[in-house]
């Protein structure tokens, strides 16, 4: 199990994987003066051994995967196949992660005016 020293060291290079990816990731239809769409609170804990059962979802106005890795979050975010993601640190593909988020009252409002679509791009962007 990893400890928390080292948790926290893979957990910021995650992010720093995904800013990289974010930045050479095509603009989107959404104007690009508007403050960025982002989650109000989200975790992000580590997932017990032993359990292979992988969800997505949540309760409208929430964001929740449980079991995943760091590579099917990045894949997830920017809607890419598999095999269009890889190296990294060989934990982004073997470690589990439980995330849990809300989205603000606000933007859950903006959010579900939308069509299908076009809502889970937002989302997509969020995480």
């Amino acid at each position: 199990m990893l400890s928390l020293r080292r948790f926290q060291k893979n957990i910021l290079i995650l992010i720093a994987c995904a800013t990289l990816a974010w930045a050479n990731h095509p603009a989107t239809a959404q104007d690009e003066r508007a403050a960025p769409p982002e989650f109000e609170v989200a975790t992000i804990k580590p997932h017990p051994a032993g359990d292979r059962v992988i969800s997505w979802g949540g309760e409208p106005g929430r964001f929740e995967a449980k079991n995943v890795t760091g590579k099917m979050l990045v894949e997830q975010a920017f809607d890419l196949p598999e095999q269009q993601v890889s190296g990294g640190p060989p934990w982004v593909d073997s470690q589990h992660f439980d995330v849990a988020a809300k989205i603000a009252d606000a933007q859950w409002q903006e959010i579900s005016k939308l069509d299908y679509y076009h809502g889970q791009q937002l989302i997509r962007h969020m995480l």
